[in-house]
């Protein structure tokens, strides 16, 4: 046991006669001391090498006890912060807000706070941490003892996972304008567009290499800033000072080139100022390929600094690569369709030549071919006939009567009638128009629609017999329309039966003869909508 002695000098009558003593069994106290010092050791084992901040405010908010790691965290040793304001390394409303917490706690208001708020750094620099303070007694006095984490890297990985979001949003919505686009300029607005309006970036802009002597970068879209703006860079891809930024140098080197900060980057200083005053801070510029060369670039501008992170910039290359992919894939079309418009100009060029052919051989059939491909045409729009279909009855219809070449002269302007031989003769005309037709490749089925023409629903017309579904549709519209095209026009034997005679005729054969919608069709466009003819000899 442990026992502390007490001793007092004793007197009788001013008479020192000795020396009293006094033992008090301290044992418990010494047991207690002991324990203090080793919770106070353990204490400090514990928070030194604890991975949070660790501290002890006084009620005033005085550092008393700071860890080494929240020494860290601040960048000072443990002497310079000992006895400084914690409202010394707090910014802006955290420091108003963590001494009213300490107040809080210290009064007994709340038996625990939390706050969250920037810490000052030696350097200058503000990291955000989370604190979580409670009430104790430290050296005898109230104190706050606080648990400060830093969350910097929570937050940069909050801010990677919004930039993410972003992106993956924007590269979603780029593909929509893949899809959507028509034409190469739609695309590319459109693109140019989802960046700003879904991806939240700053300015987005498309630009084409020029092959000039320049090497000149030309503006072709934008979103998110004025044209003016945009016009106003004068940016080429050369090696000059204007072709050092992302957007050359992309262009020149055919990878991704990226400026974190606008306001340091050398290469930024011919566009440094405007770019500042727009609220840029950052940009990164995407090269676009044909699958030869590098067409152009992509250039996407972000208001922060250090914008584009390593996953980000992977999004944003996969964005350039579609929007790439989407042009090579419009201009071929384009150049596929005008092709295809060449190669339908030259086929009707060639057609109209053929008849024109015919028409000079035969004064007698001038103009009845185009009237007839006319009303067909007609005839087809008010059936719904799709418009590529349309397209091959007319063609086949300006040249119905092509067999006729092989049709002797006189036969055709005879003015009497035709002798049974003289009539097999003209009936030949359909097959011989198709024997003439056949080996010429159209994309439609002209030469079979020439053949069939004279075929009737019942089976009683030539060359072949056919009835009904055996007869493609452009021949049954054909077939009325030359019908009655050949009525309402005179022929070298007989005068023009009229417009009235011609509906009656094709309306008596309707079903049995003529294709009943043709039929419809044809008296509707006469009839209620006002189609006329042209007048002309007929076949």
């Amino acid at each position: 046991r442990t026992f502390q002695r007490y001793t007092s000098p004793m007197a009788v009558d001013d008479r020192y006669v000795g020396r009293v003593w006094f033992f008090q069994d301290i044992t418990a106290f010494k047991q207690a001391e002991q324990a203090i010092r080793e919770d106070e050791t353990r204490f400090r084992a514990m928070v030194d090498q604890e991975l949070a901040g660790v501290l002890i405010l006084s009620a005033e908010g005085n550092l008393l006890y700071v860890n080494p790691r929240f020494c860290a965290m601040l960048g000072y040793a443990s002497e310079d912060v000992i006895g400084r304001s914690a409202a010394d390394f707090l910014t802006g409303d955290g420091a108003a807000n963590v001494l009213d917490r300490i107040r809080g706690i210290m009064s007994g208001a709340e038996k625990s706070a939390q706050v969250v708020a920037s810490v000052l750094r030696k350097d200058g620099t503000m990291i955000p941490f989370l604190g979580h303070g409670a009430r104790i007694i430290y050296e005898g006095k109230p104190a706050a003892i606080w648990v400060a984490l830093d969350v910097s890297e929570l937050k940069q990985a909050q801010n990677s996972l919004l930039r993410l979001n972003r992106v993956l949003k924007t590269l979603s919505a780029g593909n929509m304008a893949l899809v959507r686009a028509t034409t190469e300029d739609d695309l590319l607005h459109n693109m140019c567009k989802a960046v700003i309006d879904v991806g939240g970036y700053r300015l987005c802009w498309i630009g084409f290499a020029e092959q000039d002597m320049g090497k000149t970068v030309r503006p072709v879209a934008w979103s998110g800033a004025d044209g003016c703006y945009i016009e106003s860079l004068r940016i080429n891809w050369d090696g000059d000072a204007r072709g050092q930024g992302p957007t050359g140098a992309a262009i020149r080197n055919g990878v991704p080139e990226i400026v974190q900060n606008i306001a340091t980057d050398p290469a930024m200083a011919p566009w440094r100022k405007e770019a500042l005053a727009r609220g840029i801070g950052s940009s990164i510029a995407l090269p676009l390929f044909d699958g030869k060369r590098t067409f152009g670039s992509l250039t996407i501008h972000a208001a922060e600094p250090d914008a584009f992170d390593p996953e980000e910039v992977k999004l944003l290359v996969e964005l350039a690569g579609d929007l790439s992919y989407g042009v090579i894939s419009l201009r071929a079309r384009m150049a596929q369709e005008e092709s295809a418009e060449r190669l339908r100009r030259s086929l009707q060029a060639t057609v109209l030549a053929i008849a024109n052919t015919l028409e000079q051989r035969d004064p007698y059939t001038a103009g009845h071919q185009r009237e007839v491909a006319r009303l067909a045409v007609a005839m087809a729009g008010e059936m719904g006939v799709p418009e590529d279909e349309v397209e091959g009855i007319y063609l086949a219809g300006v040249v119905h009567d092509i067999g006729k070449i092989q049709v002797p002269a006189e036969i055709l302007a005879k003015p009497g009638k035709l002798s049974k031989l003289e009539y097999q003769i003209v009936q030949a005309h359909a097959q011989a128009g198709y024997d003439i037709i056949k080996g010429v490749e159209f994309p439609w089925p002209v030469a079979s629609m020439i053949q069939q023409h004279h075929e009737r629903m019942d089976g009683a017309g030539y060359p072949l017999g056919l009835k009904a579904d055996q007869i493609l549709l452009g021949a049954k519209i054909i077939a009325v329309a030359d019908v009655v095209q050949a009525m309402t026009a005179h022929r070298p034997y007989r005068a023009a039966l009229g417009l009235d005679a011609a509906l009656a005729e094709i309306e008596a054969g309707r079903g049995s003869h003529f294709y009943p919608p043709a039929v419809d069709a044809c008296i509707a466009l006469f009839r209620l909508k006002g189609f006329t003819l042209k007048e002309s000899a007929a076949s």
